[in-house]
């Protein structure tokens, strides 16, 4: 028995545990680990998907399932399969259609497990796609996309489009949910999950009570996992209504968070 065999750690990468060079510092990782050794189960719950995760597996510590896409998917890495998916409907693609006829400054980013597809790119996805490393195949339409299910839709644009894009589609969609992870990226997944009822689900499968959930943020999509956690946080640098929705403010993710959080549990436990 560990000291930490009760809890689950689920915690967001970007603004969160990754600080604003996209790493890991030395306190944390030491911190994870110790965390990891004493039974502890730690995880990430992001909005990033299977090919944009996969250049930083090898240098973050993690002993759990990873929960991508919002919940849209939990994947294991010790047995390379695919725990859960939660696909998004066909009806999506009629949505998409829409928004890119009446949004044209918008960019479809279109994932499946293993591949992107992307429709009418902008200089946002541009810089998102090439940023993240993650291979992809260009459409000038929705047309020529495969017809395979997918896990996540990333709708880019500025953000004053973004803004009228996100009254639009939830006017008219009850089938998916609609969270902002930057203010020019808008998540688009199945209305049947979301980070927090992922990271429910996951504790289950592990044996970790609800009471041990733990949670930490700090974008507008972070919000269900924290709302399902029984201790949650968001580091300094977090949106405001995420800081004021959670248990503990932290350092910003340029000063170590994940490493106070469990700093905090090993007051408690």
């Amino acid at each position: 028995m560990g000291k930490f065999d009760k809890f689950l750690i689920a915690t967001d990468l970007d603004g969160t545990l990754l600080n604003s060079r996209k790493r890991i510092d030395a306190l944390t990782d030491e911190k994870i680990r110790y965390f990891i050794a004493n039974g502890g189960h730690f995880t990430f719950a992001t909005g990033r998907v299977h090919q944009s995760f996969v250049h930083l597996k090898d240098m973050l510590g993690f002993n759990a399932p990873v929960i991508f896409g919002n919940g849209g998917q939990i994947y294991d890495y010790e047995t390379e399969q695919t725990l859960s998916y939660w696909f998004l409907p066909s009806e999506i693609r009629t949505l998409c259609d829409e928004v890119l006829k009446l949004y044209p400054s918008a960019a479809l980013e279109l994932y499946r497990h293993g591949y992107c597809d992307t429709v009418n790119e902008n200089e946002i996805t541009e810089i998102h796609v090439t940023k993240f490393g993650i291979e992809r195949v260009k459409h000038d339409s929705l047309e020529t996309v495969s017809d395979e299910p997918w896990i996540k839709v990333l709708i880019t644009a500025p953000n004053s489009d973004l803004t009228e894009i996100y009254r639009y589609v939830t006017q008219r969609c009850d089938y998916a949910n609609f969270r902002f992870s930057t203010a020019e990226f808008l998540e688009v997944f199945s209305r049947d999950t979301d980070k927090g009822r992922a990271a429910l689900w996951l504790a289950k499968r592990l044996g970790v009570p609800e009471s041990g959930l733990i949670a930490a943020g700090d974008q507008q999509n972070d919000l269900d996992l924290l709302n399902a956690a029984a201790i949650s946080a968001a580091p300094a640098n977090a949106a405001e209504n995420v800081k004021a929705a959670v248990d503990i403010i932290l350092p910003d993710n340029d000063h170590d968070a994940i490493a106070a959080l469990i700093d905090h549990i090993d007051s408690i436990a």
